[in-house]
């Protein structure tokens, strides 16, 4: 429970610093969901099939002007991964809460509105994953945790306003620290997460 508490300070901190900040009343706020394609790298000795999962995201953004083009675009959500979808070691999908905050490019692109953001996402592991091998029983791994419990990564996007007040694009996640928990008692490996996000908004 406190560390949900710490993810929503965090987030109402972001938000209440960049409006008083720059002085803008006009942010603007929306709701967010997005599907993904994940894949673990690092030092794998497994085929890629056994890499590749889904990722589902929902998550609340406001972007808030700055100067001219810029704006500053902070964000809080919630997204599950389901990591070696095909891999026998990795039994149960991971719930993770979002804490994001990025800057944000406006241009115009055949008179159509859009807008190009990068930064960083701090995750937290809800519902972690844990190993389960039926095959061995007496596996070493069985009941332990497969992740870390907190992940970087950085996320660019592009978003384009479509009609009325949807607004679509496409993201990617980069991993940017190992998120396989290690053991001294068996042999892990590094890995990151990378996904490639398909956008979709609603602007309130």
């Amino acid at each position: 429970m406190k560390r949900y508490l710490l993810l929503y300070l965090l987030f109402t901190s972001l938000v209440a610093y960049a409006q008083e900040g720059t002085g803008h009343n006009n942010a603007r706020h929306y709701l967010l969901a997005d599907g993904a394609v994940c894949m673990l790298d690092g030092k794998i000795h497994e085929p890629l099939i056994s890499r590749l999962g889904p990722e589902l995201g929902l998550g609340y953004r406001v972007d808030i002007p700055v100067s001219g083009a810029w704006s500053i675009i902070p964000g809080a959500g919630v997204h599950t991964e389901v990591l070696g979808l095909f891999n026998y070691a990795a039994s149960e999908i991971s719930i993770q809460s979002d804490v994001y905050c990025a800057a944000g490019y406006h241009f115009v692109v055949n008179e159509v509105n859009a807008v190009f953001s990068i930064g960083p996402n701090l995750s937290y592991f809800i519902h972690p994953t844990y190993y389960y091998i039926d095959s061995e029983p007496l596996d070493a791994r069985n009941g332990k945790e497969v992740y870390n419990r907190f992940n970087l990564s950085l996320r660019p996007e592009i978003m384009f306003q479509g009609s009325g007040h949807w607004i679509y694009g496409l993201g990617m996640n980069i991993g940017l620290l190992n998120q396989r928990k290690k053991y001294e008692e068996f042999a892990t490996y590094n890995s990151r997460v990378h996904y490639l996000r398909f956008i979709v908004a609603y602007c309130l």
